[in-house]
């Protein structure tokens, strides 16, 4: 063991790998206040990517996937609980700012995976209309790799969005402004230059 390893980590990836137990950070969500779920879920995804990071150095594959596995739950979790008045707002981007560099700071092995993980629970949650759009935006202000790969993913959601609407369009049609909101039919080619 190195002195950078955290030890608690290190004890739950060789106890997952050698007995078979599965560890539980000590930080649960079980019996929380609502106001305390946002730094409690903070705290088990830090435990988590703690345990990701050693079981990924040691080449642990199943202690590795399962960590993996519950910071991306935990994450989700933690964007969840989002409250409504400004000072839980303030803390939720503190806690998700927190959790952001960390998953920044891992070795690329991981943290590729757990950055795609972070952007697609971010961006569901905000086609479900709940607070991540406000979290995103506080994140991004401090942390300016987070802001780049989030624009790249939305310029790239666009990009993909016009792809899908352009399908079927003919070159004379495809990515104008007039397109964006016509359906197109395989049927009959390009609404505005039927097939004869």
């Amino acid at each position: 063991m190195l002195k950078e390893d955290d030890p608690e980590a290190l004890l739950a990836v060789l106890r997952s790998a050698y007995q078979g137990n599965t560890w539980m950070p000590s930080a649960s969500l079980e019996h929380a206040s609502h106001s305390d779920l946002s730094t409690r879920a903070k705290k088990l995804c830090l435990a988590w990517l703690s345990i990701a990071v050693v079981a990924d150095k040691y080449a642990f594959p199943h202690p590795l996937r399962m960590a993996l596995h519950q910071v991306s739950q935990t994450f989700q979790r933690l964007i969840e609980y989002v409250g409504t008045s400004e000072a839980e707002i303030s803390a939720s981007v503190a806690d998700l700012l927190s959790v952001i560099r960390h998953i920044y700071e891992v070795p690329l092995s991981i943290g590729q995976r757990l950055r795609k993980e972070v952007f697609f629970h971010l961006m569901h949650d905000a086609v479900k209309a709940h607070g991540s759009v406000r979290l995103c935006g506080g994140v991004a202000k401090q942390h300016a790799e987070f802001a780049q790969d989030m624009f790249i993913r939305l310029m790239k959601g666009a990009e993909d969005e016009l792809r899908t609407r352009n399908a079927g369009l003919c070159s004379d049609c495809e990515g104008s402004l007039v397109t964006l909101n016509v359906r197109v039919s395989d049927e009959y080619g390009c609404p505005h230059h039927p097939k004869k």
